[in-house]
């Protein structure tokens, strides 16, 4: 493949992502659905990810259409992919707050505790991202984001996918239900995003991997249809002055 190519790859695959997961989402939006966490968190990851996509594509449409980087692009573009490490650790907090869930949600109260602390932990990896040095090393053909926030937001995203396949190994006996699906995914995404990071360095797979993670949350979220649930109500209450009367 001639080199810098996958520039085009990368920009066509980032709009087709968006154009699938916003199907998805209106798609998600538009049922009625009972009010629980999960498909809260579902919403929130899902809007994320259109974002990360925008991004990313708004980063490779810049690049693409300006080879020779003017000042004023040039801090566009710096300040597009110093957003898109934050988007990486934004996302990573609220999949890993999903990851629980999924694993261990036993009451509202300790689901709470865990995401105190979550949320501590995952705000200062955001600030110390956001202070830490970056920089793009340019060529003709692509870029490398280069510097220790760049680093620091690998070893985070690595963090969370540890944290994800901990929790796989701990509910092993019960990882054939199809809500650990998901996990599983987004697991195998991660090695196969680091592999071909380290081959091709030019390729960005880190938001198009979040992005076929949430195809697989919406087909293994588990909705109950709201129609029966609404019909069982109306004959519990007929039973209830039934027996009133």
């Amino acid at each position: 493949m001639i080199e810098g190519e996958y520039m085009y790859i990368n920009f066509t695959a980032s709009i087709c992502f968006f154009i699938i997961i916003l199907i998805v989402l209106i798609d998600f939006m538009s049922k009625r659905k009972v009010n629980k966490l999960e498909n809260k968190l579902f919403k929130t990851i899902s809007i994320l990810t259109l974002f990360g996509l925008i991004l990313q594509a708004v980063i490779y449409g810049l690049f693409i259409g300006h080879y020779n980087f003017d000042n004023q692009n040039l801090i566009l573009f710096n300040i597009c992919a110093k957003s898109l490490l934050l988007y990486y650790v934004v996302w990573m907090y609220f999949f890993v707050a999903y990851t629980y869930l999924v694993c261990f949600f036993k009451n509202h109260k300790s689901y709470r505790k865990f995401i105190f602390s979550e949320t501590i932990i995952y705000l200062v990896y955001f600030i110390l991202v956001l202070a830490l040095p970056f920089e793009i090393q340019m060529t003709n053909n692509n870029f490398i984001p280069l510097g220790a926030a760049t680093k620091f937001s690998y070893l985070i995203g690595g963090l969370g996918i540890l944290f994800v396949a901990i929790c796989c190994l701990i509910k092993f006996k019960m990882l054939r239900e199809k809500k650990y699906i998901p996990l599983i995914v987004c697991i195998v995404m991660a090695i196969v995003s680091i592999i071909m990071q380290h081959q091709f360095q030019d390729l960005l797979l880190m938001v198009p991997s979040h992005a076929i993670a949430v195809m697989f949350m919406y087909f293994t979220i588990e909705n109950p249809d709201m129609a029966m649930i609404e019909q069982l109500n109306v004959a519990r209450n007929q039973a209830e002055r039934a027996n009133n009367a």
